[in-house]
């Protein structure tokens, strides 16, 4: 399944670039231009399925937990209510795994982020 981010209220250009800078891994500088998006199109759900994703892969799993629910709670779309639910699922668990595991001065903390992230890929596109 392919998820592509659109928009209906702001120019094109402005979601693809936040498309592409995510698809090229610069989920950094793709947080700002989703922002942008948000703030024009509140409920833009790909858009905050996206900006999940990225503060994902950017260290961030509070402020992907609040993404996520926003849509989850939010959408009537069955398909994308269910991506939101799993990448909600895979942050919490990967949050709580976190507080309840050894500390990470004994490692394994870069390989449970990016398994985290890699798992949020496949569940939003």
């Amino acid at each position: 399944m392919d998820l592509h981010l659109t928009t209906s209220q702001i120019d094109a250009s402005v979601a693809l670039l936040a498309y592409q800078l995510y698809k090229e891994g610069k989920c950094k500088e793709a947080i700002p231009v989703l922002l942008d998006i948000l703030d024009v199109e509140p409920k833009n759900w790909h858009a905050r399925l996206f900006l999940g994703a990225c503060y994902t892969k950017t260290d961030q799993p509070g402020a992907a937990q609040r993404c996520f629910r926003f849509v989850y709670e939010g959408v009537e779309d069955s398909v994308l209510k269910q991506k939101a639910c799993f990448a909600l699922q895979a942050v919490t668990a990967d949050m709580q795994n976190k507080t309840l595991e050894i500390p990470p001065e004994f490692g394994g903390v870069a390989d449970r982020l990016k398994t985290t992230a890699s798992r949020i890929d496949s569940i939003i596109e």
